[in-house]
């Protein structure tokens, strides 16, 4: 039995491995792809399982030999068992033939599996073959790949030169489709000149008939030009008249108050001997003459300037009524003395500082005189004429910033004569300023103007503000806070501090300008035209750059609004202007340009700015303020605005100079100036007082100065 299974066992196993040889065989022949390897490993593996099974079988035969054998001996030794043995030897005989039948079929599938193996050793070869094939393929395969890659890198480099040439061509195509298009513009150009051309002979046409009619009336027009040219000389004339009038009448007011302040004789008698009132005698003369000039040289300006004649010799009379009787205790109402006045007056001494009344008085009718003086300006119409009309146009220059452009701004300044400093001024610093304006314009005595009331701004309410040319000056507005506020902004004296490279400054006690709302009331247009510098090349104190103006503006300056007009590069002419002036000889530092200087003949340029800007000129540049240059072509419409009128201009003139500058006699003067709410010029270095403060006004405290 035992003999039986293990050859069943044996049998199982071969045909097991026969079958999956040819399993493998299938496959291999199916798909062609197996590696040599494993062919020969599969083919060793059935080779050695084939001689495993033929051991089996060779063993399975002696065992049965045995068996045979065993079988025998047992019959003859055991006939007892005979019949047992027999049945059991029948059933051996009969497994004995399967087992033969077993080895038999192993024997047929050991004959197979050879066969099958050397079939497989044939596969075999032809693997071998097929695999010399491949790696032939292989190798061409590598050479094809070679010449592939040389062939792919000529592509690229064709490619490379075809994208060049291709760029060329566009570029071509471009160029060439611009040529058509600059060639169609051309010619729509050509049409238009055409046309134009066309227009221009049809014009000419009309001209050449204007030109024969205006040949006929060529006598009756120069007979309009020479009285044209003759208005114009006699206005000019006029003009300058007015400008001598100015300097006179201020000479005259110089005077006076030097002989009001003098220590004087103590009788009446000794009045006519006092140098410094034959001194105002002799400017009253002055203007006399120059009152006498302009009535025969213009009678109807005459008539307009004879009250301001009567104004200031009330003014005369009066400051030596004052001299005599400082209490007015000895005159009537009208200023007349009364009995006893000129035996007073031998036994008084007079005193070493005017009443206050008298100070209000002399810079009230000094007002009213600016006034009047400014209307006779206005008033004057001169004919155009090309040697004295001075072109004005708006120019929007660069604004600097005077944290990170200090050196750019000032280079500006020097090369041009002026400049701009954007946003000194916060838009909270313009709101504050505006409010002060308005807080010391209402604060005046019994002024009715009110920042509310537009019809309040008119010159019968007490409107301090020069008419002609905006000008506020005196009144104590030197040491007003809305100056004092423009005057203490960080960047303002920044930029100071740049042109002069230090901070140790002085500032002037100067004053401010404001225009009317001109579509209100075209009455409030002020006068442009009073070209000045502000410095004395006559002086040697006054040679060079020693002095640069400034304002803060709080509106913005354009065309409408009217502003500063500066004529550029003017400064670096400023001796030969002075020299020119036939005015500079006698005047101070304000040096007017007669209208036939050349230096006018440049043009001008109205300054652009914002609001919070600061604009610089050097005070040798000549310059002026002008009103809007757009008002012939807008209406008036006093339609009250939704959020109220306002001035179109409003500015504060400030300027500083190296405290270096000044002598120790200056700062004891200035200190003061502050104390008793006095104003100055424009030069804080020069102590030129500009005006006298309100009876009212409450003295500062001297320990507010700053050194």
């Amino acid at each position: 039995i035992c003999v039986l299974a293990m050859l069943l066992s044996t049998a199982s196993a071969a045909r097991h491995d026969v079958m999956r040889v040819q399993q493998h065989r299938a496959s291999a022949e199916a798909e062609g792809k197996m590696v040599p390897r494993e062919i020969n490993l599969a083919l060793r593996r059935a080779q050695k399982s084939a001689q495993e099974r033929l051991v089996d079988l060779e063993k399975a035969e002696a065992t049965a030999s045995a068996a045979k054998e065993n079988a025998a001996s047992a019959a003859t030794t055991k006939m007892s068992l005979m019949e047992d043995v027999k049945a059991k030897t029948t059933q051996q005989q009969a497994q004995v033939e399967r087992s033969r039948q077993a080895m038999t079929d192993a024997e047929e599938a050991a004959s197979k599996h050879l066969n099958h193996a050397g079939d497989f050793e044939d596969a075999l070869a032809k693997w071998n073959g097929f695999s010399k094939d491949v790696e032939g393929m292989q190798e061409n395969v590598t050479r094809m790949e070679d010449k592939l890659d040389a062939k792919t890198r000529e592509r690229d480099a064709a490619e490379e030169d075809m994208m060049g040439k291709k760029g060329v061509v566009l570029s071509a195509n471009k160029m060439k489709d611009e040529a058509a298009k600059a060639a169609a513009d051309a010619d729509q150009e050509a049409q238009k000149a055409q046309q134009e051309l066309r227009s221009l002979q049809a014009t000419f046409d009309k001209a050449v008939f204007k030109a024969a009619k205006a040949e006929a009336e060529s006598k009756e027009a120069d007979g309009v030009a020479r009285n044209a040219k003759n208005d114009h000389d006699d206005g000019k004339r006029t003009v300058e008249l007015i400008q001598k009038l100015r300097m006179a009448v201020e000479a005259f007011y110089g005077a006076v108050d030097e002989f009001a302040y003098s220590d004087a004789p103590t009788g009446q008698s000794e009045v006519v001997k006092d140098p410094q009132l034959r001194a105002a005698y002799e400017k009253y003369n002055d203007m006399a003459t120059i009152f006498a000039e302009l009535h025969k040289f213009s009678p109807d300006t005459y008539q307009k300037v004879k009250p301001s004649l009567e104004e200031i010799n009330r003014n005369y009379q009066e400051s030596i009524a004052t001299k005599c009787d400082p209490t007015g205790e000895l005159s009537d109402e009208d200023g007349e003395p009364l009995p006893g006045f000129e035996e007073h007056c031998e036994t008084e001494k007079w005193r070493m500082r005017p009443p206050a009344r008298f100070l209000k008085f002399t810079e009230v009718a000094k007002a009213r005189l600016q006034a009047v003086d400014g209307k006779i300006l206005v008033a004057i119409v001169l004919p155009p004429a090309m040697d004295t009309c001075v072109p004005v146009v708006e120019l929007a220059p660069p604004r600097f910033d005077v944290d990170t452009q200090k050196h750019e701004f000032c280079a500006y300044l020097e090369e041009h004569g002026y400049a701009v400093v954007a946003d000194v001024a916060s838009c909270a610093d313009v709101a504050t300023a505006r409010s002060l304006m308005w807080d010391f314009l209402e604060a005046f005595p019994q002024t009715k103007v009110r920042r509310d009331d537009v019809k309040t701004w008119d010159d019968r309410y007490d409107w301090l503000p020069n008419p002609s040319n905006g000008i506020l000056h005196g009144f104590g507005f030197g040491q007003s806070d809305f100056m004092w506020h423009l005057r203490l902004l960080p960047k303002v004296k920044a930029a100071f501090a740049a042109i002069w490279r230090t901070d140790d400054l002085l500032v002037s006690f100067d004053g401010g300008n404001i225009f009317r709302p001109w579509r209100y009331k075209r009455d409030w247009l002020t006068a442009g035209g009073w070209f000045h510098c502000d410095q004395n090349a006559r002086f040697e104190d006054s040679k060079g750059k020693v002095c640069v103006q400034g304002l803060v503006t709080l509106f913005d300056a354009n065309a409408e609004s009217g502003g500063l007009v500066v004529i550029p590069g003017s400064h670096r002419c400023h001796e030969a202007i002075c020299k020119r002036s036939v005015l500079a000889k006698r005047a101070g530092d304000f040096v007017p340009i007669a209208l036939d200087d050349p230096i006018l003949k440049q043009g001008a340029v109205l300054l652009r700015a914002q609001a919070g800007d600061l604009l610089l000129w050097d005070s040798r540049t000549v310059h002026c303020n002008t009103p809007s240059l757009t008002a012939s072509e807008v209406e008036v419409d006093p339609v009250p605005r939704p959020d109220g009128w306002q001035p179109i201009r409003q500015v504060g003139y400030v300027c500083m100079t190296p405290r270096k500058f000044a002598s120790r006699e200056v700062l004891e003067k200035r200190k003061d100036a502050f104390v008793n709410n006095g104003s100055t010029s424009h030069w804080p270095h020069k102590f030129v007082s500009g005006g006298y403060p309100l009876p009212t006004a409450v003295p500062n405290d001297p320990q507010k100065i700053s050194e």
